[in-house]
């Protein structure tokens, strides 16, 4: 099963409640095991449950790839260790004001699309933890790039307001075919209503048949 249909606590919205990579997907910590047991079949890699800064937006606040996962400065001392011990990855805390990653970064093992206006700081610390080049850039107007967009390593879906160079930008960047989509019956935050890797995806309840289709061809898990 390449792609199933959920929802959490009551939305279409889960993808503000964790992200996958093909190394391992963090969650929010109350998802229960029967969902956690059914997000790594479909995943296929180990399911984290955690908060982030006793936040239960995780999807929101935090991202990452195969080589780390980057943190906001408020992620607690416990959630940190827990996500230590659990991921044999690097863990990095990102410096600045911009405190939701996962909003402001879109990433896979090859690149880093980060929101232009984090300091150099920052983006060394994204750019050491996450082992890939990083560049900033915008969807469309919009430097919310993480909240427009899921990329995994086969492929990415962005929202409808890319332009044309944006996309082949992006290609080129994450070296991944990139082509444009939505979820939850049109919604353009793509990563709301999304969580995919290389070999599996959810996609929330309200996701219709032609979105899925489409989904599925983008990110390659026919």
């Amino acid at each position: 099963m390449p792609i199933i249909l959920l929802d959490l606590f009551g939305t279409s919205n889960l993808g503000i409640f964790g992200f996958a990579t093909d190394k391992y997907a963090v969650v929010r910590k109350d998802i229960g095991e029967n969902v956690k047991a059914k997000l790594s079949e479909v995943l296929k890699v180990e399911v984290v449950l955690t908060d982030i800064g006793q936040s239960f937006l995780v999807g929101v606040l935090a991202t990452g790839n195969s080589n780390g996962i980057i943190l906001p400065e408020f992620a607690t001392e416990t959630e940190i260790k827990i996500l230590k011990e659990k991921l044999d990855v690097e863990v990095g805390v990102v410096p600045g004001l911009l405190t939701c990653l996962g909003n402001n970064v879109l990433c896979n093992d090859k690149c880093s699309i980060i929101h232009p206006d984090f300091t150099k700081e920052a983006e060394k610390v994204i750019e050491d933890t996450l082992k890939v080049e990083v560049i900033r850039g915008r969807i469309g107007a919009q430097p919310i790039v993480g909240s427009l967009g899921v990329a995994t390593n086969k492929g990415a879906i962005v929202s409808p307001d890319i332009s044309e160079e944006q996309l082949k930008t992006y290609q080129e960047a994450l070296k991944v075919p990139v082509n444009t989509g939505t979820t939850n019956s049109g919604n353009y935050y793509v990563k709301s209503g999304l969580i995919a890797n290389s070999n599996g995806a959810i996609a929330g309840g309200k996701t219709t048949g032609p979105e899925l289709i489409r989904i599925e061809e983008i990110l390659n898990l026919q």
